[in-house]
């Protein structure tokens, strides 16, 4: 698999944060990947780069290059794109097929598309006639080269708006332009800790209805079969809800082992096996355990929609001031430590610890669904998370949907 551009990163900006993504997902699915383009540098070990300075929106020679020239000189970088593409069978072009910052590039790439020997997607994300700043002439036949379509290629954009727009500039129905919007690399832009990636994906969090989170440990005045029953309620309003539970059990408590037992006893009679994990006891997909260190836990944090404390009592409650950091919901007992930690904040329910499960489910749906801050993020974690694009819309475009475990030889000609 090739993708172009005029620049890959580590240089800076929207387009190259995309292809960025789009690179590391597909050569995380078994796929030999190179990116063509004329600046940048390494910037995932399992993806290769070749630079090729002519690709460049401001490669020196190019500059103020006449009309006459241009066939030429296209020619000629034809020839190196053919051979920086010949073990490859498809290509993404970014933005070069619809800008015209470099018109020899998009020009040379017409002429090795046209010939039809790759499967193309032009991924378009601007266009100059979009800005009224560009003030490009539509008439001269010179830019008819990003206005034109290519025959046999995909056309690709990244919101409804631009299908429209595009559709009308290239004269394609909408129907044979596709959306595939940009997403956010969660892994990458939080930085996140390999064990709070892995979890994102081997429990789908980006797919569920409600991540909880209760940041404690195992022991019996956590009260954390209170914490289990809400979650059973809520699942009400729901469904595909997950409670993670970070802590480990507690080594001072001898009573903590009994205690986890019966937990877990109550998590199987709710039918809620599917819908708890005890982090501090799971291993992951690969057999490795969790670790409970700062930066882990922190990113499980960020990732939950709302925390849920339920404890009989506290000498503190620290998660609380987590929370508010993260900008999260609070759901939490009205006991004297927490509230006087909680001071005056609105971003918080508290519950008495004998109020019926199903209230307490109720009052809070109630407050998420008028919480700006919650629906934002939900919103943003569930439809624009990267790897689920990629697995949705990216590999279907490629004919990857139904392709598993890769043979070197279909990874070296993808």
């Amino acid at each position: 698999m090739a993708i172009v551009h005029y620049s890959a990163p580590p240089v800076v900006g929207g387009v190259e944060t995309i292809l960025r993504n789009q690179a590391c997902f597909l050569a995380d699915h078994g796929l030999r990947v190179r990116v063509v383009a004329g600046t940048g540098g390494d910037f995932a070990p399992e993806v290769e780069v070749l630079l090729i300075p002519e690709l460049s929106s401001n490669f020196p020679a190019f500059r103020g290059i006449s009309v006459e020239e241009i066939p030429k000189a296209a020619e000629a970088l034809r020839e190196k794109l053919k051979e920086a593409m010949a073990d490859f069978q498809a290509v993404i072009v970014h933005n070069m097929l619809t800008m015209p910052f470099n018109l020899v590039a998009t020009a040379a790439l017409r002429m090795l598309l046209e010939k039809g020997s790759l499967k193309a997607i032009a991924w378009c994300h601007d266009s100059p006639y979009f800005d009224p700043s560009y003030c490009l002439p539509r008439d001269e036949p010179l830019y008819e080269l990003i206005t034109t379509p290519v025959p046999g290629v995909r056309y690709v954009t990244i919101t409804e708006h631009r299908r429209s727009q595009f559709s009308r500039l290239l004269s394609l129905p909408e129907e044979e332009i596709e959306v595939v919007r940009n997403g956010i690399d969660l892994s990458h832009f939080l930085s996140l800790a390999p064990q709070a990636a892995a979890l994102i994906e081997e429990f789908s969090l980006y797919e569920r209805d409600l991540n909880v989170i209760s940041p404690v440990r195992i022991t019996p005045r956590k009260n954390l079969e209170m914490s289990v029953r809400i979650c059973r309620a809520l699942r009400y309003y729901y469904p595909n809800l997950l409670l993670i539970i970070t802590g480990y059990l507690d080594p001072h408590n001898s009573e903590a082992g009994s205690y986890f037992e019966r937990l877990k006893a109550l998590v199987r009679d709710l039918e809620m096996d599917e819908h708890v994990l005890f982090l501090g006891e799971h291993r992951m997909a690969d057999g490795t355990t969790t670790v409970a260190d700062w930066k882990s836990t922190r990113d499980i944090y960020s990732l939950a929609d709302v925390l849920l404390l339920t404890s009989h009592t506290e000498g503190f409650g620290l998660p609380l001031l987590e929370a508010g950091l993260l900008r999260m919901p609070v759901v939490c007992t009205n006991i004297p430590t927490l509230r006087e930690v909680l001071g005056e904040t609105g971003n918080a329910i508290v519950v008495e610890l004998d109020e019926d499960p199903r209230a307490v489910a109720g009052r809070i749906h109630e407050f998420l669904s008028s919480h700006a801050t919650y629906q934002h993020f939900k919103h943003v974690f569930r439809e624009y998370h990267w790897k689920a694009i990629g697995k949705s819309k990216l590999l279907p475009l490629l004919g990857l949907e139904e392709r598993q475990g890769l043979t070197p030889e279909e990874r070296q000609s993808s």
